[in-house]
């Protein structure tokens, strides 16, 4: 009927029009008045004729009455004939929660726009009723809570893709469960589905979701012509630097790669993958291709080494100490200051050394003075193994319970306790040792070397009130572990390990991991000042903590693979469906907003008829 049914569901109830009919001759046809003649009257007769002419007219138009109740006639037919409104499918659920992909593929750059550009886009046209909105990063970040469509948006506006390695879509997805709390709810899920590994977690949680009676819908973002050439893995030791390059493109590249001060050309065929090595600088340093491409995320690598400044140690001995004074002077900027009691002057070191020592000439204020540089201020203090150790005041400070008062000479073979530690590890052979006290730990003390016979503690780890107590119980002169390659280097790490020194695993991490520390602390983060004592490496850059620098990079090929060749069948399907979105429509049911313009018009109705008095 003239295409009605595009507006109205039941086109029949438009009968309910015919209604007007009456209404209107009820307006036109009026008692006729008596007629009376009046002398006064009879100067208008003239005007008599012209008053006929128009009195059909402003029997309407002068009736504001009569227009309004029209109005309410014609609403009420329109209701009966149940009004409609074509939507597209997302649009029509009152509840909708979004989760958008946050992750580094989404800043990709496709026709001069970002995909989380355009993923933007979609949210704003999506939006209406109430809306809350998940970021899908490496976790789910809850943005906005069950908001109207302007508040949704500016929150929408402030959001930037972060550079994790990919997003948690499971969970994410899952999620939203919780704010689809109506019947009429659905979840929209925006992303470029750059990671194909992830294939099986959106439909996993799509699944979940429908059978709970919540309607997903995906929209992709990808237009799949991306170009890319990126670093793709990094290792770092503490001599060299590795990093791979991978070639996205489907055509051949050369570009500089550029390390400090070194400059390298490299040329990789389409799909291609090279490596190249580069000496390990200390502190902070970068990785960088010059190539101009759509994805500048993975075009830098950063690196983060420990930058070993000025170390002030005091070393308490009456006798010499050759081989872990060699030691300590390989680790380099490394101030050994060698105090002989009686005379001792510890001033303010970084780290005190207990050597041999003979009691007989100490002075017992100078061990009160480094037990309270210790426990106080948070000093480190080693303590060498020696002859008559318990008699140097130690106190409280000493980590171990003797069993003899005296060193054992039998012949010992000493191996590590922790060998997955960064101190001692497995690889580290601490051989013979023919002198060592027999004892066992007091409470809280981490044991990282011991005997193979009965267990003795040898290299211990404890805590002394704000400071941290190394005991070496080898005596270097009865062990062979003086003469390995491995003794310089437990020394270095000794003490990165007492002054808060990280391993280099410690200091470089993938993007996205969650780095805490021991208390809140003002972080410098690539994008801003961060406070916290857990923060997320969010984006690829230097994370400046206080003693330490962590270096964050993408390094994840599949995130880095910005546009999908062969791929799975689920996608496809799931490409399918988000192309669908557009051309799926709901009837967007408007009855009840008829019905109830049609109560306001009749309640204006009344208060017009009670202000003109007919009532």
């Amino acid at each position: 009927m003239l295409g009605l049914e595009n507006f109205f569901l039941d086109v029949g109830g438009l009968w309910a029009l015919l209604a007007l009919i009456p209404f209107i001759l009820l307006y036109i046809i009026k008692p006729k008045p008596k007629k009376l003649i009046i002398p006064s009257l009879m100067f208008f007769i003239k005007d008599k004729d012209k008053a006929n002419l128009n009195s059909f007219l402003q029997k309407f138009f002068n009736d504001f009455l009569f227009f309004l109740q029209l109005l309410i006639i014609i609403l009420l037919a329109f209701t009966l004939a149940k009004p409609y409104w074509v939507v597209p499918s997302i649009s029509y659920s009152d509840n909708l929660v979004i989760v958008m992909d946050a992750s580094a593929s989404m800043g990709a750059i496709e026709d001069g726009k970002t995909r989380f550009d355009r993923a933007k886009d979609i949210a704003y046209d999506r939006l209406d009723g109430k809306n809350t909105l998940i970021l899908a990063t490496d976790r789910s970040q809850l943005i906005i809570e069950n908001a109207n469509a302007g508040k949704t948006k500016d929150a929408i506006e402030t959001l930037q893709p972060r550079e994790t390695s990919s997003a948690n879509f499971y969970d994410s997805i899952v999620l939203a469960e919780n704010f689809a709390t109506t019947d009429n709810s659905a979840v929209l899920v925006i992303s470029d589905f750059a990671n194909d590994r992830q294939e099986q977690e959106y439909f996993r949680a799509k699944l979940y979701l429908e059978s709970k009676g919540i309607d997903v819908f995906f929209e992709d973002v990808s237009l799949n012509k991306a170009e890319n050439v990126g670093i793709i893995d990094l290792e770092v030791s503490e001599d060299e630097v590795t990093a791979w390059v991978k070639n996205f493109k489907s055509t051949p590249e050369t570009f500089n790669m550029k390390y400090g001060d070194k400059k390298q050309t490299i040329s990789l065929e389409a799909n291609d993958v090279t490596s190249f090595s580069v000496t390990t600088q200390l502190g902070k340093s970068t990785i960088e291709l010059d190539i101009n491409d759509d994805f500048k995320a993975d075009n830098k690598a950063y690196i983060s080494t420990p930058e070993i400044g000025s170390l002030n140690i005091v070393m308490i001995t009456n006798e010499d100490e050759k081989y872990l004074e060699t030691a300590l002077e390989l680790l380099g900027k490394v101030n050994l200051n060698i105090q002989r009691p009686p005379i001792v002057n510890i001033g303010n070191p970084d780290i005190v050394i207990i050597g041999k020592i003979n009691k007989n000439v100490l002075i017992p204020g100078d061990m009160n003075k480094v037990k309270e540089l210790c426990k106080e201020h948070g000093v480190p203090v080693i303590i060498l193994g020696q002859e008559n150790i318990l008699g140097l005041g130690l106190g409280d400070m000493f980590p171990l319970e003797l069993i003899k008062n005296e060193p054992s000479s039998t012949n010992y073979f000493v191996v590590s306790s922790q060998p997955d530690s960064y101190l001692t590890p497995g690889e580290m052979q601490f051989g013979a040792a023919k002198k060592i006290y027999p004892a066992k730990v007091s409470d809280n003390v981490l044991v990282f070397a011991e005997t193979t016979q009965n267990d003795y503690p040898v290299i211990t780890l404890s805590p002394y009130g704000r400071g941290k107590v190394l005991y070496y119980g080898i005596f270097d002169e009865y062990s062979d572990f003086k003469a390995d390659i491995y003794y310089p280097i437990f020394w270095k790490r000794a003490i990165d390990t007492l002054i808060g020194g990280k391993t280099l695993g410690e200091l470089n991490k993938q993007t996205g991991y969650l780095q805490t520390v021991s208390k809140e602390q003002v972080v410098k983060t690539p994008r801003e000042d961060r406070t916290g004592q857990a923060i997320t490496l969010d984006y690829a850059g230097f994370y400046e903590f206080s003693g330490f620098t962590v270096a964050a990079n993408i390094i994840a090929e599949d995130e880095q693979n910005l546009n999908r060749g062969e791929i799975s069948q689920e996608i496809s399907e799931l490409n399918l469906e988000a192309k669908k979105i557009a051309d799926e429509t709901k009837d967007r049911d408007l009855t009840y907003i008829f019905a109830v313009l049609i109560a306001a018009l009749l309640i204006f109705e009344l208060a017009y008829l009670k202000f003109r008095g007919d009532v």
